[in-house]
């Protein structure tokens, strides 16, 4: 449908609306012949004719991603949709003229505008987490044009936009979303991730604090299992000082998210001796909430704080109390114990010269945070430590090899 407007601009008028002199307006018209309608994917003309004497007509797009403007010549311009909507058409001349035209960009039966989106793996077989697959994307309808989309990112896949290749970190229900802003559509595709049962796989929880977080011991674990050719990802609640029992919110979630194949419990070191029926209590609550699973629980047992004495015990002292309260409440719950307090015992007693395993009174150093991930590694996968070939780089070789040798005789002592 095409429309034409005839603008006849009297000197009176012009003068009246405009501000312009009388004596410098001239008398003549601008004419504007459009399409009305423009079908999407489809083009349509628009005709601007002015007879100014020397005039300068601006014709503007107000929503150019919905519908652009391309000049083929003085008078004709060529419009070109790119989305469904209505756009206004702004028309101006240097005389003060100015005029507002709209243009409806429909939908037809050939070309319809993108309604959704098919989100699939090219696999057969379940979806294994560590596994690299190709992400297909296809707009509904498919002989949709214009597919430009977001995929909206998510910290349990890594995409590779370019080759839309995506592998998934976690187990559990993950969601992708792609998301089309030219017609506000979202869909949320959800892939249920599981263990490749062909494959050496770890997905820990980390419950803990500092202790926990401090020089990134979860990490260190990870690559010392990833170096083995197995895969490990790990998930952590550790806020600095909290307390065992403060995760049950968080505990819940995440089990409730993602399918766990060992759970790491940590508590504070006093929290072990002062608030030993907290610490029981916290422990058999959360084996409670996943007796039903097939999942490890592990217990890390801590250190003693880096003074002669705490509350009346000496720095061994509390280490007993420490590996007293671990091994009862292991026992209760049938859980493995990670002994990094033992360790740290051996460390210092094999050669008091050696590196500090502590940067404060409590807080593990590098060495300290290397030794716990060793007693990690062999609690997980049953083998020495020594047996790895990860570089921890933040500490001298020999070292990391002495440490290797004293996390190996505590875990695996007859």
């Amino acid at each position: 449908m095409k429309k034409i407007i005839t603008i006849i601009l009297l000197t009176v008028f012009s003068f009246l609306c405009f501000g312009c002199d009388i004596n410098q307006t001239p008398k003549d018209t601008i004419e504007i012949e459009y399409d009305e309608i423009v079908y999407y994917t489809q083009t349509g003309s628009l005709k601007v004719k002015s007879y100014y004497e020397n005039d300068e007509v601006t014709v503007k797009s107000l929503n150019s991603v919905v519908l652009s403007l391309e000049k083929i010549n003085e008078t004709e311009y060529l419009m070109t949709s790119h989305g469904i909507g209505d756009v206004k058409i702004l028309i101006t001349n240097k005389y003060g003229y100015r005029k507002e035209i709209k243009i409806q960009v429909k939908e037809n039966d050939e070309f319809q505008a993108i309604n959704g989106f098919n989100v699939t793996l090219d696999t057969n077989e379940p979806y294994y987490m560590g596994k690299v697959y190709k992400l297909n994307i296809e707009c509904l309808p498919n002989h949709y044009v214009n597919d430009q989309y977001t995929i909206i990112d998510n910290p349990d896949f890594i995409l590779n936009k370019e080759t839309m290749e995506i592998m998934f970190k976690h187990t559990g229900k993950t969601i992708l979303s792609v998301y089309s802003e030219q017609k506000n559509i979202r869909v949320n595709q959800v892939f249920d991730i599981q263990i490749n049962p062909d494959v050496e796989t770890y997905e820990i929880l980390f419950v803990g604090n500092s202790l926990t977080y401090k020089h990134d011991i979860p990490a260190i674990i990870q690559n010392m299992i990833t170096s083995d050719g197995a895969y490990c990802a790990y998930i952590q609640d550790t806020p600095g000082g909290s307390k065992l029992y403060e995760h049950e919110l968080k505990f819940k979630a995440n089990i409730e998210k993602y399918d766990f194949t060992h759970i790491i419990l940590q508590e504070n070191s006093s929290g072990t001796i002062n608030g030993y029926d907290l610490f029981e209590t916290a422990v058999k609550d959360y084996a409670k909430l996943v007796e039903d699973r097939d999942v490890q629980l592990i217990l890390y047992q801590t250190w003693a704080y880096n003074v002669e004495r705490w509350n009346g015990l000496t720095k061994y002292e509390m280490t007993q109390r420490i590996v007293d309260a671990y091994d009862i409440v292991g026992k209760m719950v049938n859980a493995k114990i990670t002994r990094s307090g033992e360790a740290f015992k051996a460390y210092e007693l094999f050669d008091n010269t050696l590196p500090s395993l502590y940067d404060d009174m409590n807080h593990q150093s590098v060495y300290g945070a290397y030794l716990s991930a060793c007693m990690h590694y062999s609690t997980l996968t049953k083998r020495p430590a020594s047996s790895n070939t990860f570089r921890y780089e933040e500490i001298e070789l020999e070292i990391q090899e002495l440490i290797q040798t004293i996390a190996d005789s505590i875990s695996f002592a007859e």
